[in-house]
């Protein structure tokens, strides 16, 4: 069985990606912070186990993957680098505090987890890191700067592992568009704007995002590439984040 490590899985996207994981017959191996109650019953739904580590913290990290493996039972397949935190902030607003907090939690910390990820790897079956990245980046605009920076840190370092960790590991990114209301934001105000965030006039389902990172941890011929899983959201050019504009 294949063994596959979701930080931020307890939760969200993270949630789909690992009932996603463990329908294919794999083993998602839960990364939680501070959701420990929904960590723990995810894992007994799934038949799994949930590991902690505050990635706000390089050592806490540095030791994750070989904490995820332990309690796994064996080396670890693939690496889902979803856990990112998603605060609002502009160039006129950003603050040395949240750069430096959005580049450790969504920047270093993926990277740090993928080094020692693709170290442990060595002799397994096609050993795959996933990192979650954002269809912004496709689509600039200066709301949410500092999350905005951490991940085009992200998508960078994507490339430059795919090169390096080749030919022993393949390196990925999916990039999400509007799929979850942002925090703060109210379930009926997502509701009234997602069908009309992308050119296809539909909301952004979960589960399909959930398919492009299966597709990435399962096709040996993709690697250094970014799937844009976002029903066409970075085709429409905007000026403000979704989550600032009106229903009009």
């Amino acid at each position: 069985m294949k063994r596959v490590l979701v930080t931020g899985g307890a939760k969200r996207l993270g949630a789909v990606f690992a009932r996603k994981i463990a329908a294919k017959g794999w083993q998602p191996v839960l990364h939680y912070g501070n959701s420990r109650d929904e960590a723990d019953a995810l894992a007994k739904e799934l038949g799994t186990v949930a590991v902690s580590a505050d990635l706000g913290h390089p050592d806490e990290a540095e030791g994750l993957i070989a904490k995820a493996a332990k309690a796994a039972g064996g080396p670890l397949h693939g690496l889902v680098n979803n856990a990112s935190i998603f605060e609002h902030d502009r160039p006129e607003t950003v603050t040395a505090e949240a750069l430096e907090r959005h580049y450790r939690i969504n920047s270093l910390s993926p990277v740090l987890l993928a080094k020692n990820f693709a170290a442990q790897a060595e002799g397994l079956d096609d050993p795959v890191i996933v990192n979650i990245l954002d269809q912004k980046l496709h689509n600039l605009h200066a709301d949410h700067f500092s999350y905005t920076l951490s991940k085009a840190a992200l998508e960078t370092a994507s490339e430059l592992m795919a090169r390096s960790f080749a030919p022993k590991v393949r390196v990925c990114g999916v990039a999400p568009g509007y799929t979850l209301p942002a925090p703060g934001e109210s379930e009926e105000d997502f509701e009234a704007k997602a069908a009309g965030a992308n050119p296809m006039g539909r909301r952004l389902a979960p589960e399909d995002i959930a398919g492009a990172v299966l597709f990435c941890l399962e096709n040996r011929a993709v690697t250094g590439h970014t799937i844009l899983a976002d029903n066409g959201e970075h085709l429409v050019p905007v000026t403000r984040d979704i989550s600032f504009r009106t229903n009009s």
